[in-house]
């Protein structure tokens, strides 16, 4: 962590190869996974219906 937010996820997006095509994201409560969908969707450039699915 840089402690900038804008910074923190620019060096965590430089850090990952150009080829990687999997994101795991961990999650511990409910509605935590949205974030996370969004997050992929930024991510890999896609729309959000792609990037969600049924919860619990």
């Amino acid at each position: 962590m840089v402690g900038n937010p804008a910074e923190d996820f620019t060096s965590g997006y430089t850090m990952v190869n150009v080829q990687t095509d999997l994101l795991c994201v961990s999650e511990m409560r409910i509605g935590n996974t949205t974030p996370a969908a969004i997050l992929a969707a930024a991510l890999y450039l896609r729309h959000r219906p792609e990037c969600v699915r049924r919860g619990a």
